[in-house]
C-alpha cells in the first residue's frame, strides 16, 4: 500500500458538543389555582429553572424558546391536588403535539409523559391543561409541574 501524505495526519480527535438542555418547574406552593379552559391553558413554570446555551424561556416562565435545531426528549409531569379530567399536552407554537397529549375518562391527580421531537431555531414550546369545559385546577405543594427537555441529535 503506497502512504501519501495523509498516513502521517494526527489522529482525529472529535470536540465533545456542549449538551443542550432544559428544566423548568412550579412548586404549587405560589400558584393560585389555574382556570382550564378548552383551548389550553398554560402553565406558568417560573419557580426553578435551569438552561444550558440555546434554550431561554419567556419572562412568564409559560413557554420554553428552542435555539438549537435538533431532535429532542420532552418529558413532563403535572401533579394536582384534586383529581381532574382535565388533559395535558405539549403545544410547539400554539399547535398541539399530538404524541405529547394525555387525557383519561377517569378523573386523575397525575400525567407523567416522554416523547422525542424535531424542534427547529425559534420554535416556541409550552406545558398545557386542557378541558372542554372550564375547570379550576390547583397545582401540588412540593413539585407541581416540571418540563424538561434534552437535545438528543
Amino acid at each position: 500500500m503506497n502512504c501519501y501524505s495523509f498516513c502521517r495526519l494526527p489522529p482525529y480527535t472529535p470536540e465533545p458538543l456542549a449538551p443542550v438542555y432544559a428544566f423548568i418547574g412550579a412548586t404549587g406552593k405560589n400558584t393560585a389555582p389555574l382556570t382550564v379552559l378548552s383551548s389550553g391553558t398554560d402553565l406558568a413554570l417560573p419557580e426553578f429553572q435551569v438552561f444550558s446555551q440555546g434554550i431561554t424561556a419567556n419572562p412568564a416562565g409559560t413557554a420554553l424558546l428552542i435555539q438549537i435545531p435538533g431532535v429532542y426528549r420532552l418529558a413532563y409531569y403535572i401533579s394536582t391536588v384534586a383529581p381532574t379530567l382535565a388533559s395535558s399536552r405539549i403545544t410547539v407554537n400554539g399547535s398541539e403535539v399530538d404524541a405529547t397529549v394525555l387525557t383519561s375518562s377517569t378523573p386523575r391527580t397525575q400525567y407523567a409523559l416522554e416523547a422525542f421531537l424535531y424542534l427547529g431555531t425559534g420554535d416556541s414550546l409550552s406545558l398545557q391543561l386542557f378541558h372542554e369545559t372550564p375547570e379550576s385546577v390547583a397545582l401540588q405543594h412540593g413539585v407541581g409541574a416540571t418540563l424538561s427537555l434534552e437535545k438528543i441529535g
